[in-house]
């Protein structure tokens, strides 16, 4: 009979709210809770009584705010998160204290009940604080500090979660915590405009990146995967709120950035995370050198990207073909780059084809003494061109000294063919061999 006095009184009550509605809900939610204690296949009775006892609270709360005028709506919002937060800690020290003493169900209800009532009020107050967030207005802020509380407490609660090994769902609750504890950040910031450390923060960052590679989570009772990989997004997401907001990234921070990353490759032994080293430093030394007024031309770019090809060689497949082919792609952009934008003296493209020459028959490099070869040969070939055209008597000695050569080597060649094929055959098989 009491539950359905309880009934129609909820039922009357709809059309209704004021500041004693509340009260009648959480009343209807005992009365529900009371009647099921008996009755075991009326657990749903207990179920709906805590979700009454929930909506009584909030209303309880809601109503005053409701009828207050001015202030910024994200205050009445942390109000509404700090209530969801102090069930779920209610919840939680029930459950607890229940579970220590025996855990026997009460009015059908168990502590894994409360435990998971504690869980949706966590997420709850999650959904208020994320709209505290969205809602800002340009009203000054009086509960900024209980925001950053509350969202303190979400996630340590959700990193508490994840160190029970009793649940599978441990590595998700890391998730929630890394998600908490960002957002709880940048509601700080945009709370109380700490402008000061906008100069600093991708170096807290950094740290923080670091500090989710290499402590030893595991041993403290967390699973790994999760901060692992929080240390590779954490960089990228700080860089790119860094773009958002201005619009540019410092060169510091960007070889900031490629440190950090470096070492988690360094630390993981997986070396193609280095390429976000590279990515970022070519960016910083482009950077640099657009400050300095040195990218009038388009030679730095072939420049960076040969450099970072060859360094793809020695990064990605072991297999000597593929190897090669990344090596030739490489030295041959920083050879063709050079022949292009620096024909006019030849010095850089000589420079370039003797220094691949050098390397490639020092560190037994096919790629880099081919290319070396042709640059040398390119550039030397066209400087004696445009010599031959400049001065005409020197045109006339080119050619002479050239048919010379070329009728020495013929004769050569004439009287010692076995010898040289020899020679020749025995340096192929030596050249395959090289790397």
């Amino acid at each position: 009979m009491a539950l359905i006095f309880a009934a129609l009184g909820v039922i009357l009550r709809l059309s209704t709210f004021n500041a004693y509605t509340g009260l009648l809900t959480l009343a209807a939610a005992l009365v529900a809770l009371g009647s099921s204690r008996h009755r075991p296949s009326w657990r749903f009775l207990s179920i709906l009584g805590l979700a009454g006892f929930t909506v009584g609270v909030y209303e309880l709360v809601y109503y005053p705010l409701s009828q207050a005028s001015g202030g910024n709506r994200a205050d009445g919002m942390t109000i509404l998160a700090a209530v969801g937060l102090a069930l779920m800690l209610l919840a939680r020290l029930i459950a607890a204290r229940w579970q220590r003493s025996g855990g026997q169900p009460v009015a059908q209800l168990r502590p894994q009940d409360l435990t998971q009532a504690a869980h949706l009020h966590w997420a709850i107050a999650a959904v208020w604080l994320f709209l505290a967030i969205g809602s800002r207005g340009p009203e000054p802020l009086q509960l900024a500090f209980l925001t950053v509380l509350s969202w303190l407490v979400l996630t340590m609660y959700a990193l508490g979660q994840a160190r029970s090994r009793s649940l599978a769902s441990s590595e998700v609750w890391v998730y929630l915590g890394l998600i908490s504890a960002t957002a709880g950040s940048l509601y700080a910031r945009l709370a109380w405009q700490w402008t000061w450390l906008d100069d600093w923060w991708l170096l807290l960052i950094g740290a923080i990146a670091l500090l989710c590679e290499l402590s030893p989570w595991e041993r403290w009772g967390w699973p790994l995967q999760p901060w692992r990989r929080a240390a590779v997004v954490l960089p990228a997401l700080a860089l790119a709120v860094t773009m958002a907001a201005a619009g540019t990234a410092r060169t510091l921070d960007l070889l900031l950035l490629a440190a950090i990353y470096a070492v988690i490759a360094a630390a993981r032994r997986q070396w193609r995370w280095t390429y976000a080293s590279l990515l970022l430093g070519n960016w910083a030394l482009g950077r640099w050198l657009f400050e300095q007024d040195w990218l009038e031309s388009g030679s730095v770019y072939g420049f960076l990207l040969g450099l970072s090809l060859l360094y793809a060689a020695q990064v990605e497949s072991p297999r000597q073909a593929v190897r090669h082919a990344w090596r030739l792609a490489g030295s041959s952009i920083i050879g063709l780059t050079s022949l292009w934008f620096y024909r006019e003296t030849g010095i850089l493209p000589l420079g370039l084809g003797i220094l691949g020459i050098a390397l490639g028959l020092t560190l037994q490099i096919r790629a880099f003494l081919f290319v070396g070869t042709a640059t040398f040969f390119l550039a030397a070939t066209d400087q004696l061109v445009v010599l031959s055209f400049r001065y005409a008597l020197l045109k006339w000695i080119v050619g002479l000294l050239a048919g010379l050569v070329l009728i020495a080597i013929a004769a050569t060649f004439e009287q010692s063919r076995r010898q040289l094929n020899l020679v020749l055959q025995d340096w192929l098989a030596q050249l395959r061999e090289w790397a």
